[in-house]
């Protein structure tokens, strides 16, 4: 395999022609020391189902509980303005960057803004997706929302990409990001 390298030799790499200049080829001490961090990063990529549930939960019934939070829990949440349950299902260290504005929002402003919105409960989640991690899953979905709220009456659609993390038995979310899709 010839690659290009430069003029001062790495401990890997030798030259294919004494004389020649930039042309070189890696030695087999780089493909031993490639081939070890290799075997030794494989564990980390098995697929999630094979890997074991920190949480107890089969990776199925992790998935069940995450897309019930997103589907019914949520929404249900938002039209009782229902504060215990945003204390319980939101992390203390949430980030959440919104689609609308691109602002950076902690679980307080979050709580404030879902607890001040008017929505009108015409949240509808589409195409949600859930892939378990063990104790933490990534949630990816499409929202289609109207309500009002400071800046008025508005219909609004965004893709959301979500992570919940499985701790103190119970399912939080840790950051959620939306980027705004613009009305056609």
């Amino acid at each position: 395999m010839n690659i290009f390298c430069h003029p001062r030799q790495h401990p890997f790499v030798r030259r294919l022609k004494a004389g020649s200049a930039p042309i070189c080829a890696v030695s087999g001490a780089f493909w031993k020391a490639f081939g070890v961090v290799m075997l030794a990063m494989l564990p980390s990529c098995a697929p999630a189902a094979v890997q074991p549930a920190v949480t107890g939960k089969s990776p199925a019934e992790a998935e069940r509980e995450v897309r019930r939070l997103e589907e019914v829990e949520w929404a249900r949440a938002v039209q009782q303005k229902d504060t215990a349950w945003f204390q319980r299902h939101l992390a203390d260290e949430l980030v959440a960057t919104t689609g609308r504005t691109g602002r950076v929002t902690t679980k307080a402003q979050e709580m404030a803004g879902i607890l001040s919105s008017t929505g009108g409960g015409a949240d509808r989640v589409t195409e949600l997706r859930v892939q378990p991690y063990g104790d933490v899953a990534v949630a990816t979905f499409r929202l289609e929302t109207s309500g009002s709220d400071d800046t008025g009456p508005y219909t609004r659609t965004a893709r959301y990409t979500e992570v919940w993390h499985f701790r103190d038995g119970r399912w939080q979310l840790v950051a959620s990001h939306s980027s705004l899709i613009p009305p056609p």
